[in-house]
This record gives C-alpha cells, structure tokens and sequence, in this order.
C-alpha cells in the first residue's frame, strides 16, 4: 500500500526500548535507574515522535508540506490517539487501535 501510495514507511523505537537509552552508563548499557526512568513517561514519547516529525530528514530529498500518519495498537495505539490530540499540527491522521486512552493503575485488562 505505501508503494502505491509513494509513501515511506518509518517505525520508530521508544526510548528505553532496544538501543534508546537518553542516559547511559559506561558506553552501551542503560541508566535504569530511579533517576533516569523518570524520562520514560508517555509525555516524553509524544515529545520525541514531535521532534522527529517536525526534523526529519531523508536521503537529502526536499520535503513539501509532508503528510503524516500515526499508527499504533495498543499502549503505541493510546500514544498515537493522544499525539492527534495533543499535538493536532504534526499529522493529518492516525489509526490508533485496540487504545486504551484513560491511564489506570494496576491495568490487568
């Protein structure tokens, strides 16, 4: 479909996931510490998806008022359903399933 479309298709890591550590310790390993972890809050992801989108860049190709769309499930489900909400100029669409939208302790759903 993104072919058809000459669409690009981008898949970016949450912050904490994979090799995404805003602070580390010695080189390659996180910081998980009490201190660090308070960067890892849904806020914080809806911040690095806006400054990726309102900075990225590819291939040195000009971008003319790109159109961009979110997708998620799940918890990436509820951050693609509060990035349209919140942040209402940096897509022109999302398709947010299976997102849980009301944050709740102890969520054993």
């Amino acid at each position: 479909m993104a072919k058809t479309h000459n669409a690009l298709i981008i898949q970016l890591e949450h912050r904490f996931f994979g090799k995404s550590y805003p602070i580390t310790n010695g080189g390659t390993i996180g910081d998980m510490s009490v201190d660090a972890l308070q960067l890892l809050t849904p806020q914080q992801a809806l911040e690095d998806l806006a400054n990726f989108i309102k900075t990225f860049k590819y291939k040195n190709i000009e971008w003319k008022n790109p159109k961009w769309i979110l997708f998620g499930g799940s918890y990436p489900g509820t951050l693609c359903a509060w990035s349209r909400a919140f942040y209402t100029d940096i897509s022109v669409g999302g398709i947010c399933s299976s997102a849980p939208l009301w944050v709740k302790l102890d969520f054993s759903g």
